[in-house]
């Protein structure tokens, strides 16, 4: 089976079991949008040892890219702040994902091609993909990378990934919570 395949739940059971507790400690980092030098500062070890960490995570998931590292750390701490209660309704935890002032995007004031390379980031494309899928050149896509970075504040590619992941999650929840609440109704 998969990784791709497995429910959240099984997933998370997967990392827990297979990864150290120093491991785990990196791989919730870097869902955090943390870069290395900040890992090795927060948990107080070299740069050279948290790489070596991030090396046997990778190994040890059984994927390579450290891209999809990164985006299942990312959307495994998004998953852990969606509650899941009685027959499957969702709320965000905002503190977890992002408090609604902190990290809420300004959707309406980003031009048409914006909103789409951020909804892009948000499933995970790598930038190189959302180039061809949108018939641009990478260059092009960098450049509205950087327009993206400066609108909405965000210091690095990462950080980017992490708001367009946590809006998705934050819209999704929110999809949610109003079907369930007209099924009350």
């Amino acid at each position: 089976m998969g990784l791709a395949r497995t429910t959240t739940e099984q997933w998370e059971q997967k990392v827990n079991k297979i990864l150290t507790t120093r491991e785990l400690q990196v791989f919730q980092a870097l869902g955090e949008g943390k870069t290395v030098r900040e890992m090795a500062g927060l948990l107080r070890l070299s740069v050279k040892t948290v790489q070596s960490h991030q090396d046997h995570i990778r190994a040890k998931l059984g994927i390579l890219d450290s891209h999809k590292v990164f985006m299942l750390a990312v959307r495994q701490q998004c998953d852990a702040a969606v509650s899941l209660e009685g027959g499957g309704a969702g709320s965000i935890n905002s503190e977890e994902v992002g408090a609604e002032g902190q990290d809420d995007v300004p959707l309406q004031t980003l031009s048409p091609r914006l909103l789409q390379i951020f909804q892009a980031l948000g499933e995970g494309i790598e930038l190189k993909h959302i180039a061809g899928q949108l018939g641009i050149s990478y260059s092009t896509a960098s450049i509205h990378v950087q327009n993206l970075k400066q609108r909405l504040h965000c210091g690095s590619l990462k950080e980017l990934y992490v708001r367009a992941v946590r809006q998705k999650y934050r819209a999704q929840a929110n999809t949610i919570s109003s079907c369930n609440n007209s099924l009350i109704l």
